[in-house]
């Protein structure tokens, strides 16, 4: 057995559950902080070669993997984020730690870095929960070779693009259950029009030339059209790249296009209250890679939208997220001037709040938001999430509600809370229902009746597994949405909790690699819909299950 191996292997044999996967915990009184500490190794997946000289940092309180990778810069993390960097023997020590959860990345030049215990690209990392003076050890970060993406971009007489970026994109689901293309690395064209992006974690991406994000501002000025590669404009035509530990992917070469890019101009009218329009925009009515997005300026009242290439677009005005004024314009083959706005006028929707007949106590649920989400991506481009005024006695008013489809959310909510209903009329707006009028016929009723399901999540040898997300899933595919889907991981024994469960009929799955918000794709679902568990929870009911990840 060579060094590194039995090096691995007593690591591995002495490796105890760093912590179990609890709720977010917040740092305890300065009493019993700063006593705790973090020893562990950090090591290269695969080979178990510790890796020397990589930096390892701490978020605490629970933060979130994005939250901590957006802040780790390519020299060295924020200083105030607790961190040590490994020895000779990939060895670490963070000492002096607060009581509380944290979140563990590791980070070394051509690795990719994803959070201590994520498993595979996109996946949270297990959150490791530290008590007062204790010594959490045997900590095994593994590392990742990152792989590369390059290549050159270049115009239609095949002259270099400097200054253009490129971003490498992922594709998967959001929160609100929309499938998207998010954005994991990003890089700019030098002044031969390569580009380089490196450090990206193993998987499936796309590759976008993006104008609008470039520099210099000439670039979005020149009317370059957003490019996919292989130099096509509807992402659903382009090509996928794939990225294997450590590899160097060449030549993603795009050809970018021009055209025609026009100004738009117009007065503002007279405002109708005290507030005064400080942001124009404008939002295409069509789909495109860069969302058709478009800031202007305003002076004295007028105001100006350049680099807008031919299509129809909505505009609107507003102060800070105020809207004030809204507008049509459609843009052809010129400049569009004195483009008219009017007064932004949407309706109230009222309504009540209670919770299963009683009035909310004010006291328990001061904390609590309600809004009316729009379901359009249009509409969320305009910002008309519409937030709640609640009144002591219950009584919901949301003001400036344009016509649209909504689906109601509430949040935070007490922990023994759910939503029992959401109607207004006959429509159901947890599911999404259309708003077109003024009504104070909204009704929302909250319930501590809910139902609880535990249980373990183990592979097909019957061994807990841990960090694997349990989803539950209402029966019917038409409640499968945002605010009915519940989800868990499981802890360092693969144990996991939901909690409450409206009553309902469920099917409950645990998959061994699912990217975030997976669940929302339909066709990846029907392929295990018959190996789900079946699940019928009354109120206030409690289940145990044994829950066998799905591969």
């Amino acid at each position: 057995m060579t060094r590194i191996a039995a090096l691995m292997a007593l690591l591995l044999q002495t490796l105890r559950p760093a912590a179990a996967v609890a709720p977010l915990a917040a740092h305890d009184d300065a009493g019993t902080a700063g006593t705790a500490s973090m020893t562990g190794v950090v090591v290269r997946a695969g080979t178990g070669e510790p890796i020397a000289g990589a930096q390892v940092v701490a978020a605490p309180d629970g933060r979130d993997g994005g939250w901590l990778l957006s802040r780790l810069s390519d020299t060295a993390p924020p200083s105030f984020l607790p961190q040590a960097t490994t020895d000779g023997q990939g060895r670490f020590l963070i000492a002096d730690l607060k009581a509380g959860a944290y979140l563990v990345v590791a980070q070394r030049s051509g690795f990719a870095r994803p959070p201590y215990g994520a498993g595979s690209p996109d996946r949270p990392g297990v959150r490791i929960t530290v008590a007062p003076k204790q010594a959490v050890q045997n900590v095994v970060v593994q590392l990742v070779p990152g792989g590369v993406i390059s290549g050159r971009v270049a115009n239609e007489k095949g002259e270099p693009v400097a200054g253009m970026t490129v971003l490498i994109q992922r594709s998967g689901y959001g929160a609100d259950g929309r499938k998207t293309l998010t954005s994991v690395a990003e890089s700019r064209t030098n002044n031969n029009g390569v580009y380089r992006a490196y450090w990206i974690t193993p998987g499936r991406y796309y590759a976008l030339a993006e104008p609008l994000r470039s520099d210099p501002a000439a670039i979005a000025e020149a009317g370059y059209l957003p490019t996919y590669y292989p130099g096509v404009s509807d992402e659903s035509a382009a090509a996928a790249i794939d990225v294997a530990p450590g590899a160097e992917i060449g030549a993603i070469n795009f050809t970018v296009t021009r055209q025609r890019v026009f100004r738009v101009r117009g007065q503002l009218p007279p405002s109708e209250t005290p507030l005064h329009a400080d942001l124009i925009w404008l939002v295409s009515k069509n789909h495109v890679p860069d969302g058709g997005h478009r800031e202007g300026e305003i002076s004295n009242g007028r105001f100006e939208i350049g680099n807008v290439p031919p299509g129809s677009y909505w505009v609107r005005a507003s102060f800070c997220d105020v809207p004030l004024f809204d507008g049509e314009v459609d843009v052809i083959d010129a400049d569009v001037e004195n483009v008219a706005l009017s007064s932004h006028r949407g309706f109230t929707v009222s309504g009540r709040i209670r919770r299963e007949g009683i009035p909310l106590p004010s006291r328990q649920d001061a904390r609590l938001r309600v809004t009316l989400e729009p379901r359009s991506p249009l509409d969320e481009s305009l910002n008309d999430r519409r937030p709640a005024t609640i009144e002591p006695d219950g009584s919901l008013h949301f003001s400036d509600v344009l016509p649209g489809d909504y689906r109601l959310r509430a949040d935070p909510m007490p922990q023994d809370t759910f939503i029992k209903s959401a109607r207004f009329g006959g429509g159901d707006v947890l599911n999404g229902s259309a708003i077109i009028g003024p009504t104070a016929s909204l009704d929302v009723v909250l319930s501590t009746r809910g139902g609880q399901i535990e249980g373990t999540i183990v592979d097909q040898r019957g061994r807990p597994m841990a960090n694997v997300t349990a989803v539950l899933l209402p029966s019917s595919a038409a409640n499968r949405t945002p605010g009915r889907v519940l989800t868990v991981a499981s802890d360092q024994e693969g144990r996991f909790v939901l909690q409450p469960v409206p009553p309902g009929d469920y099917k409950l799955f645990a998959w061994a690699d699912l990217q975030p918000y997976g669940f929302y794709d339909l066709d990846f679902v029907r392929r295990y819909e018959s190996r789900g568990t079946t699940v019928r929870i009354a109120e206030n009911s409690r289940q145990h299950l044994r829950l066998t990840v799905l591969d």
